[in-house]
Parts: C-alpha cells; structure tokens; sequence
C-alpha cells in the first residue's frame, strides 16, 4: 500500500503542476491544483504513517494520521464560498433574451 501511495502522490502532483499556470485568474484551474496538491500531500502522508506502523508496529498512527489528514480538508470552504459567491453574481445583461 505505501508504494500505491507514493505512486498517487507522484501522479496527483505531476497533475497539480499542469493546473499551476493561470490559476490566479481562473476559479475552475484553482480548484482543480489545490484538489490534487491536497491529494497529493495526502498521499505522501499516507505513504509516512504506514511506513511509522511497518517499523515501529504502533497501530495507533493509522487512526491519528487519518484524523490529522482529514483536518487538512477543512482549507475547502475558502474555496467553496468564493465559487459560491461567483455562481450567485447577477449576469450583465448584454446578450441576455430579456435584454430585447
């Protein structure tokens, strides 16, 4: 499992890096890179914790790590109310059907 781990974290990072160009300007282009930046940490969290377990045998750090993953996710909800607040915006009424 820590050599699936490190693959997804080589993949998501190579992955994150195609998005870095332009993600200031575009909402769906940041997503996507801290998506799979997230993932890619993620991984290589993983891929430490279950390399702690195999030479120390504590079994403890599979649910303490998880916890302390998961913990990072909570960076969404920046990024969520920005979209939220981008899909709530009023569109310009140029080129609307009741702009006649």
């Amino acid at each position: 499992m820590i050599v699936v781990a490190i693959i997804g974290a080589v993949v998501n990072a190579a992955s994150a890096l195609l998005f870095m160009s332009g993600r200031k300007q575009d909402l769906n282009r940041r997503s996507a890179f801290v998506h799979l930046a997230a993932d890619a940490v993620l991984a290589v969290g993983v891929a430490i914790a279950g390399a702690l377990i195999l030479v120390t045998g504590w079994l403890w750090l599979d649910p303490a790590v998880s916890i302390a993953l998961a913990l990072t996710i909570w960076r969404a909800p920046g990024l969520c109310s920005e979209s939220r607040s981008t899909s709530c915006s009023t569109p310009s009424r140029r080129g609307s059907i009741r702009s006649r």
